[in-house]
């Protein structure tokens, strides 16, 4: 994290377990100088106080949800697929995600959060994407409560897909460096 001054340095490690393992996450907190693991229930809730939660921002499971297409939409100048996506587990911060998908990036252009009683509570919009090493990327990024009308703006700096690291760099003892 770059801004604001009081978060700045914060950074993350997350080991997402395909192979039936517990995932992990960690933060390193620049102010105690150590990372700390991250619960998995935090990852539900409100992310360093914006609208954001930490589920937003990583990749989900796909296996964890129900898909059916929902219709076409026209959003952000894009016409574009809606896909329904509804947890199979009752207990998910979300009653249903809706996908605006444009087919011609392979990228969701307008994406809708519904709580669990059916009602939008979040709506995440990107607001610059660029091709990356062939994949259309969000860079910068909006989401908005619309149930308590609160608004944040996430800018991502530098990102590389399909990159190489050397295998200790994702180790907790990298991330304390």
């Amino acid at each position: 994290i770059t801004a604001p001054y009081v978060l700045k340095g914060t950074r993350f490690l997350s080991f997402d377990r395909d192979d039936g393992g517990e995932d992990e996450h960690y933060t390193f907190v620049p102010v105690v100088r150590r990372s700390v693991r991250v619960p998995q229930w935090t990852l539900e809730q409100s992310f360093l106080g914006s609208t954001f939660y930490m589920i937003d921002i990583a990749y989900p499971n796909m296996s964890e949800f129900a898909y059916h297409l929902a219709g076409q939409a026209n959003s952000n100048g894009h016409s574009c697929r809606k896909v329904s996506a509804t947890p199979l587990r009752n207990e998910y911060v979300y009653g249903k995600i809706v996908y605006c998908i444009a087919p011609e990036k392979r990228v969701s252009v307008l994406t809708e959060f519904f709580d669990r009683s059916g009602e939008l509570l979040k709506v995440w919009t990107p607001t610059r994407l660029e091709q990356i090493d062939g994949i259309w990327t969000p860079l910068d990024q909006i989401m908005e409560n619309v149930q308590s009308r609160a608004v944040s703006q996430l800018e991502i700096v530098s990102i590389h897909h399909h990159a190489t690291f050397p295998t200790e760099t994702f180790t907790k003892a990298y991330l304390d460096r």
